[in-house]
């Protein structure tokens, strides 16, 4: 073998390690951004459910909360212009009874805010129960306006989630 030729074939084997390093390195590459899109894509799916879940529980919160308010304010109505129980009173009182453990059951009661609204909840309910108006308005405002001091530190997580892409508590 002449010199040419060991320099040809050093050339051809030089250019092959180097071309086998290229695509090794372009296939390890490729395999970690497989995992990183992936990754990526799955905490993103997250993140969208748990924000769609939190708008669908706003959204159920507020109806069955004014569907509450509302039912106790028509007993109210009708306690207040009788003293004799009323046949419509019943069913309003097995409604908000009803709408009442609804609320409960949306609520998170290790969480602060959502104990002292359903202490609200219970407090009117047990004040329907025994036909009691006394402090009832008070507390249907009360409990109004921490429902809906609640509901925006929530829709304040949504904005923040969809902004940043991180869940909060």
């Amino acid at each position: 073998m002449e010199g040419k030729d060991v320099i040809a074939v050093a050339g051809i084997i030089l250019t092959f390690l180097v071309g086998g390093a290229g695509i090794l390195f372009t296939f390890i590459v490729g395999i970690w951004n497989l995992v990183l899109t992936y990754r990526v894509a799955r905490n993103t799916r997250y993140g969208s459910l748990v924000t769609a879940e939190r708008l669908k529980w706003i959204s159920e919160l507020r109806t069955t909360m004014s569907q509450f308010c509302g039912r106790v304010q028509t007993w109210m109505a009708l306690v207040a212009s009788s003293s004799t129980p009323d046949p419509q009173e019943a069913p309003l009182r097995k409604e908000i009874n009803r709408l009442g453990y609804h609320i409960r059951l949306l609520l998170d009661s290790r969480w602060q805010p959502d104990q002292e609204i359903e202490s609200l909840v219970a407090a009117i309910t047990n004040s329907v129960a025994a036909r009691s108006l006394t402090g009832l308005q008070a507390a249907l405002e009360e409990i109004a306006g921490k429902t809906q001091a609640h509901m925006n530190r929530e829709w304040g997580k949504v904005k923040a989630e969809a902004d940043k892409g991180k869940l909060g508590r």
